[in-house]
């Protein structure tokens, strides 16, 4: 695996742990793909990482497979939306978040 394409944490790329995630539970690609309302195609395309999912296809992931909703956004290098102008209106808080290690 390209090591560009690991998340700063160094955890495996959001399509990854997506298709991990699904094929742990036993899902087809055009089941999860019929559940979410996507197409199989696009789906493939996400979990392989060609496709960048959106937010609310995140979310909708995230109910699929039981996992935390935000921590999906962020494996996806995104902030969730709520987040945004809670930092833009405190941006100091994002000197005190690099100060947690």
């Amino acid at each position: 695996m390209n090591n560009s394409m690991r998340s700063v944490d160094n955890s495996p790329p959001v399509g990854n742990y997506l298709r991990q995630q699904r094929q742990g539970r036993k899902i087809s690609l055009r089941e999860m793909a019929r559940r979410l309302h996507l197409t199989p195609s696009y789906l493939s395309k996400v979990e392989r990482g060609l496709e960048k999912p959106s937010e609310e296809t995140l979310r909708h992931y995230a109910r699929e497979i039981e996992a935390n909703a935000d921590e999906l956004l962020l494996r996806a290098g995104r902030l969730p939306s709520d987040v945004i102008p809670i930092l833009r209106a405190s941006p100091g808080l994002l000197q005190v978040l690099r100060g947690v290690s």
